[in-house]
């Protein structure tokens, strides 16, 4: 999980450079060292007075102090080109949520009730928008899932006051705080599914971490891959034997690829890998043409 970061809240983790001493042309360069310093990249802000845009600012941030730079983690291996970008609400439910890059979303809110809009991005710099659940109270309303192959940058609530969803301040803005690449990164989370009992199982576009959990079935366990797409290529997905019992009679965990799909090279049916001893896990990853390798 990213650590959130109320977009109300300041916090300096730099260094000062410059001397503090009575000129003002020295206390101006640390003033704009602290400024800098307490931006974050990919940083999330409403405009001024409040409307319908929220601003999405540069992926990275240099301090005009001493000129070092702040970025993101790559994401699957890439720092996007991104300097910018914009996310538009709708004025009305129904219509949709435009990216200034990336694909537009609709927006359905009935009156009374508000939701999270999550913004996250791939590493091709285009926005990629989440729905959380509505709901008729805003405190404590869930962040929305961040999608595979994505960072979320973080996330706004919109309302739906008489029929007209509301302006965005910033107020109502979380914003996800990374440790950039330029300074000492701290723990990597990753996304973590709730345990699989039930079959069969339908990997979703959320799944990274698969936990399985056996022990009450009373017939195997079936995983069925999503398909495979350019778009999945270097996609990972971890399944886990968490409860300790596909090595039993009837409960072990059959992985299956979607249609004419292949897991090494093997498709349909017949490419099925079974999942049979205790506690074990395979890694699957998408070769975005015609399969999934084990690794």
């Amino acid at each position: 999980m990213p650590i959130l970061l109320d977009i109300r809240q300041s916090l300096y983790r730099g260094a000062l450079t410059q001397p503090i001493e009575g000129s003002g042309q020295n206390m101006e360069l640390v003033t704009r060292g602290i400024d800098s310093d307490l931006s974050q990249p990919l940083r999330i802000r409403a405009n001024t007075p409040a409307d319908q845009v929220v601003n999405i600012e540069n992926i990275f941030v240099t301090n005009p102090n001493h000129s070092r730079k702040r970025v993101i983690p790559p994401i699957n291996g890439v720092i996007p080109n991104f300097s910018s970008g914009t996310i538009t609400v709708p004025v009305s439910s129904g219509d949709d949520i435009v990216p200034s890059a990336g694909s537009n979303v609709a927006l359905n809110l009935a009156i009374g009730y508000n939701l999270n809009v999550g913004v996250n991005i791939n590493s091709s710099g285009q926005f990629v928008i989440t729905l959380g659940t509505a709901s008729l109270s805003s405190p404590n309303l869930n962040p929305p899932l961040v999608p595979q192959g994505c960072r979320g940058i973080g996330y706004f609530n919109v309302k739906n006051i008489g029929g007209v969803i509301q302006t965005v301040s910033n107020s109502d803005i979380v914003s996800y705080s990374y440790s950039p690449v330029s300074q000492t990164e701290g723990a990597i989370f990753v996304p973590w599914g709730t345990n699989v009992t039930s079959t069969p199982y339908n990997v979703t576009s959320a799944d990274y971490i698969i936990p399985i959990d056996t022990s009450a079935l009373g017939s195997p366990l079936i995983v069925n891959l999503p398909a495979v797409s350019a778009a999945q290529k270097g996609r990972q997905l971890i399944i886990k034997d968490v409860g300790g019992s596909v090595s039993k009679t009837n409960k072990y965990a059959n992985i299956v690829p979607n249609m004419s799909d292949s897991i090494e090279g093997i498709s349909g049916s017949s490419g099925t890998i079974r999942m049979d001893l205790d506690k074990m896990s395979l890694t699957f990853v998408c070769d975005g043409i015609s399969g999934w390798w084990i690794v």
